[in-house]
């Protein structure tokens, strides 16, 4: 037995230790989180996060999905024109249905394409 604790204490001691500052509970406008999804991943790395897990509820990020922009809503007109200014208007598509404007939330594989590199996943 002391032979064994004494090979787990030199394994131990010759692999270099890294901390990693992460998130692995995070919600966007994909199910009942505060923000766009973009922005809440960039939010992160910008705060010099390694890691974020996106863990809306029951939710894969695929797909098409639109999100309403109302007056007195989650994402209201004030935070819409934010999320432009911070990403250009060619990065935010918008809508008009039924005399409501919508936000085109992005997809999972959009965000690693804009957001993955080398010091974040």
């Amino acid at each position: 037995m002391r032979t064994f604790a004494l090979v787990l204490c030199l394994l131990a001691t010759s692999y270099a230790q890294q901390w990693y500052r992460g998130n692995t509970h995070s919600h966007t406008y994909w199910s009942d989180g505060d923000g766009a999804p973009e922005l809440v991943v960039d939010g992160y790395k910008e705060r010099g996060y390694d890691f974020l897990v996106l863990s809306d509820h029951n939710i894969l990020q695929l797909g098409e999905k639109w999100y309403p922009v109302k007056a007195k809503g989650r994402l209201n007109p004030k935070r819409l024109a934010a999320l432009i200014e911070r990403f250009g208007a060619e990065q935010v598509t918008t809508r008009e249905r039924n005399g409501r404007q919508e936000l085109l939330l992005k997809t999972l594989p959009e965000l690693r394409a804009q957001f993955e590199d080398d010091g974040f996943v």
